[in-house]
C-alpha cells in the first residue's frame, strides 16, 4: 500500500516538474516572440533612416548596433536562464520516473546552446554570438549600419541638391 500511495506523491511531483518545465518554455517562447519584432522593426527604422538621410545618421549609426549587442546579449542570458530552468525540471520528472521503472529518454547532461557550444562561458560578452538567431540578428544589425555609412555621405550630398535647387 505504501508503494501505491508513494507513487501517487511522485506523480504529482512529475506533474509539478513538468508545469515549472512548461513555465520556463512559454517565457523563453515569449521573449523569443518580443526579440524578433523589436528586432524587425530596429532593422525597419535602419532602413528609412539611411534611405532618407539625416546629419546624426553616421553618429547614430554607430551607437545603435552598441546598444544593440548590450540588449541582445542580455536577452540571451534570460533566454539561457529558462532553458536551464526547464531541462531541470524535465530531467527531475525523468529521474522520479525512474523510480517506478518508468521508461524515459536519456537526461540532458549539459546545457548548450546554439550550434552545440557549452553554456559554460555565458557570462563572456561575446558567447551569445555562437546561439544562431542572436548572431544573425547581430550580422543584420551590423550589415545595416555599414550600409548606412556607405550611403550616408550620397544620401546628404543628394538632399542638398534636391534643397538648393536648380543651378
Amino acid at each position: 500500500m505504501e508503494s501505491s500511495e508513494q507513487f501517487e506523491r511522485d506523480m504529482k511531483l512529475v506533474d509539478a516538474c513538468m508545469t515549472l518545465a512548461s513555465f520556463g518554455t512559454s517565457r523563453h517562447d515569449a521573449r523569443r516572440g518580443i526579440e524578433w519584432k523589436l528586432s524587425f522593426g530596429l532593422w525597419a527604422l535602419m532602413a528609412g533612416a539611411t534611405v532618407r538621410g539625416f546629419a546624426a545618421l553616421p553618429i547614430l549609426m554607430a551607437v545603435v548596433p552598441v546598444i544593440y549587442a548590450w540588449w541582445i546579449r542580455n536577452i540571451w542570458l534570460r533566454h539561457s536562464a529558462d532553458v536551464e530552468l526547464t531541462w531541470n525540471f524535465v530531467n527531475e520528472a525523468q529521474r522520479l520516473l525512474g523510480i517506478h521503472d518508468i521508461r524515459t529518454i536519456p537526461p540532458k547532461p549539459e546545457l548548450r546552446i546554439g550550434r552545440g557550444r557549452p553554456l559554460t562561458g555565458r557570462h563572456s560578452w561575446f558567447g551569445f554570438l555562437g546561439d544562431w538567431a542572436l548572431g544573425f540578428q547581430v550580422l543584420v544589425t551590423v550589415m545595416l549600419t555599414i550600409g548606412a555609412f556607405a550611403t550616408a555621405d550620397r544620401v546628404t550630398v543628394y538632399q542638398l541638391m534636391l534643397r538648393s535647387g536648380p543651378s
